[in-house]
């Protein structure tokens, strides 16, 4: 029997070959607004709906293998709503970008920066680093860097940084 990460056991079947990670979040019942589940099953919304009450959703249980499908509710509370071809858009795939490893280190700086290996069919308009002392860090931080547009690589300086302080960085 394999535990998986936020599953109660059993965990049937349980390989994680396609990567998606789908956490046991449970559910909240229409009914009467409980939560139920958690640790056991997870339901999340497809884009596919019966009619003005109900519409599909996708159910994963701890001691099934099988990812299946029902019609629930639409005022129950699921995770999310799984979005067919994700990856993509209408115009072409999503940009590719790898962040470089972090070097240079001061008491107060550093160097990173990234490589975009593809645009994904759209212009990059601009490029750089954002950091922060919080995980995953977003573009709407201050603490971030301009390095020009399009593909190909790039290197950042990381400045007024905290002696003593982990950070994490994205490209």
């Amino acid at each position: 029997m394999k535990m998986v990460t936020g599953w109660q056991n059993p965990t049937l079947g349980a390989t994680n070959e396609s990567g998606f990670s789908g956490l046991a979040a449970g559910i909240r019942l229409d009914n009467d607004g409980s939560f139920s589940g958690f640790g056991q099953t997870s339901y999340w919304w497809s884009s596919t709906s019966f009619n003005s009450r109900t519409a599909v959703a996708r159910i994963l249980n701890n001691n099934d293998s099988v990812l299946g499908f029902i019609q629930f509710d639409n005022q129950a509370g699921f995770s999310v709503r799984c979005i067919k071809d994700s990856t993509t858009t209408a115009v072409g795939n999503l940009p590719t970008i790898i962040t470089t490893q972090v070097n240079g280190i001061t008491h107060n700086s550093a160097t990173s920066g990234g490589n975009i290996n593809s645009d994904g069919g759209f212009p990059v308009t601009s490029r750089g680093v954002v950091w922060s002392t919080s995980t995953n860090p977003s573009i709407a931080l201050t603490t971030k860097t301009s390095n020009g547009t399009g593909i190909g690589s790039f290197t950042s300086s990381l400045t007024n940084l905290t002696p003593k302080t982990i950070y994490y960085i994205r490209a």
